[in-house]
């Protein structure tokens, strides 16, 4: 299976959702709900989760037009 294959799958989906939506909000919550993190790791925890938000709307609009 190579790379290409790989990221197709069920398994690359899952990843690529963990590290672009899971991260970035177990960090929010934690800064909320914990007292956590300092304003640096909240502007990037936000960023990184608005990166993916935009990086799986042009995914999904390519699957869905192509």
């Amino acid at each position: 299976m190579n790379t290409d294959q790989f990221m197709d799958s069920m398994y690359g989906k899952a990843l690529y959702a963990f590290l672009g939506f899971g991260i970035p909000l177990v960090f929010l919550a934690a800064q909320v709900l914990l007292g956590w993190g300092n304003l640096p790791i909240m502007i990037l925890m936000i960023s990184w989760l608005g990166f993916a938000i935009l990086f799986y709307m042009g995914v999904t609009d390519e699957e869905t037009t192509g």
